[in-house]
């Protein structure tokens, strides 16, 4: 049910965005496609069955380290996986209908653009787990059955999403409102943040995890906002210095 309720947000989401539609219709049925392959592989694709051998994996003292440190007790595991949850869905993935209000550009185009950030960093983090199939720690140490989700813990998709829409959100507003920059990406960022944070307390992954997932996210979310907001050279004759005088717009 919970996945069915996912599906039909973001369809809602990709829907609603072409009622009135700036970006042309390639723009459309790119990004379609885009969050067609990365729902189907979230949700669709049946992983192979998990090499038993992963169970005699040994943890580096790194991982090791911060999972002593930041995991929370077995009373409150369950309530650290909840507030990740909100955080990623609630929260980052909530306010994508809400950011194009907020921003001075056309709407249609913003959450164009956080929907192919969600579906290209959706893409790649699926890839890499099913490649990797890294045990979750939960399992390695605590001994629960093991299963497909079991062995997807390389890197954090909920962390990777966090930062990549946490990124080229701030990215935009800093440009609209930069008298505002400071506190835009220091609550973009710190929201990213706390959502690896509680994917650690809860056991859910290790810090290595957390550090991939927050880099390749970042990676994705600059990436696609340059693409679409990026700097556009323009240039002019000086004549009073005789040379070319460069100029960046966004």
């Amino acid at each position: 049910m919970k996945n069915i309720k996912i599906i039909f947000l973001f369809s809602f989401f990709f829907l609603f965005t072409t009622i009135k539609s700036a970006p042309s219709k390639k723009d459309y049925l790119r990004v379609f496609t885009e969050l067609s392959a990365f729902l189907y592989i979230e949700y669709g694709y049946k992983n192979s069955s998990p090499d038993i051998s992963n169970n005699l994996e040994k943890v580096n003292s790194f991982d090791n380290y911060f999972r002593n440190s930041l995991k929370w007790n077995s009373k409150n595991i369950n309530t650290a996986n909840m507030m990740s949850d909100i955080l990623l869905y609630g929260v980052v993935l909530g306010t994508l209908p809400i950011i194009p209000i907020l921003s001075k550009r056309d709407y249609n185009t913003v959450i164009l653009s956080s929907l192919e950030v969600l579906a290209i960093n959706g893409i790649i983090t699926d890839y890499i787990k099913i490649i990797s199939k890294r045990q979750r720690p939960y399992s390695r140490f605590g001994g629960i059955k093991d299963s497909d989700d079991s062995h997807r813990s390389f890197y954090s998709g909920h962390t990777s999403t966090a930062f990549s829409i946490g990124v080229s959100t701030a990215s935009i507003l800093s440009k609209d409102y930069p008298q505002f920059r400071n506190r835009i990406w220091l609550t973009s960022l710190g929201l990213a943040a706390a959502t690896g944070y509680f994917r650690v307390a809860g056991d859910k992954h290790y810090m290595t995890d957390i550090l991939v997932g927050s880099i390749m996210g970042s990676l994705v979310g600059y990436t696609i906002n340059n693409k679409i907001y990026g700097k556009k050279l323009e240039y002019s004759l000086s004549s009073q210095n005789n040379g070319f005088n460069i100029k960046y717009s966004f």
